[in-house]
């Protein structure tokens, strides 16, 4: 009787596969999982008279503001979506599914043009404030999506890297041959 073959061992995942989609999985499940209790608090209390109260009294009668206070179930509950899909192609980069490299390529680069144009306007709303409280307080956030901006960056160039590239493509290659193809 002869000893069957021992199977090829897995590929190896770069390191840097593992921190990106394990960053960007942990991330999206708490984002989903925040999402949810929002949406129920929201559903359940009285939360938009108690939000409007804590507003900045500068902010208040914004009509983009008003928008999003009126609608903030359909808000958070696409936000939640957004979350949970942004979690499943996480979860299938770190399988080194060869899909799931460029679709979190493309939501980098979408989620890096956002926090970019919602940092270019708390940076035109800072100018048109008077110096005070409400000012460095928006300074700070323009300050914060930066720094959000420059780790959506540093994770789009780490996707974009030879070495990782060269491990979809293998990942794939040993997917293929599992499933009993030459």
């Amino acid at each position: 009787m002869e000893a069957a073959a021992a199977p090829d061992p897995p590929s190896s995942r770069p390191r840097s596969v593992t921190i990106v989609g394990g960053a960007f999985l942990a991330l999206s499940s708490l984002r989903f999982l925040l999402d949810c209790l929002g949406w129920i608090v929201w559903k359940l209390g009285d939360a938009e008279r108690v939000v409007r109260f804590f507003l900045p009294t500068a902010s208040r009668g914004v009509v983009p503001l008003d928008w999003i206070l009126r609608h903030f179930a359909v808000v958070v509950a696409c936000q939640g979506a957004v979350a949970a899909l942004v979690a499943v192609i996480s979860y299938n980069f770190l399988r080194l599914r060869p899909w799931a490299r460029p679709a979190l390529e493309s939501l980098c680069w979408i989620a890096l043009a956002v926090t970019l144009a919602i940092a270019c306007a708390f940076g035109l709303a800072v100018t048109r404030l008077p110096a005070g409280p409400e000012a460095r307080g928006l300074s700070a956030s323009v300050a914060s999506l930066c720094a959000v901006a420059a780790l959506f960056g540093a994770a789009t160039w780490t996707i974009r890297q030879p070495r990782v590239r060269q491990a979809f493509a293998t990942g794939a290659r040993s997917a293929f041959q599992e499933r009993g193809n030459p």
